[in-house]
């Protein structure tokens, strides 16, 4: 079951807010978003790491489910 975030790196870099006349100051914002987007970049990163390294957990218990039918076998 595949989760899809609402946005990704390029959509948090790419949003632009209307300027209003008691809007948030411009430079601040950007700088808000240029940490989430660092957030992303880390959060992207560990899914994949994680992803990497469960793949190959499942290879070594696929590996040693078949020795222990080996085994049971004989």
């Amino acid at each position: 079951m595949a989760v899809k975030a609402n946005l990704d790196i390029q959509a948090i870099l790419d949003k632009e807010f209307n300027v209003d006349f008691k809007g948030y100051n411009a430079t601040e914002v950007d700088a808000f978003l240029d940490l989430v987007i660092q957030d992303y970049q880390m959060f992207q990163q560990t899914c994949a790491d994680l992803m990497e390294k469960n793949g190959e957990l499942e290879r070594t218990n696929a590996t040693l489910r078949a020795k222990l039918i080996e085994l049971e076998g004989r």
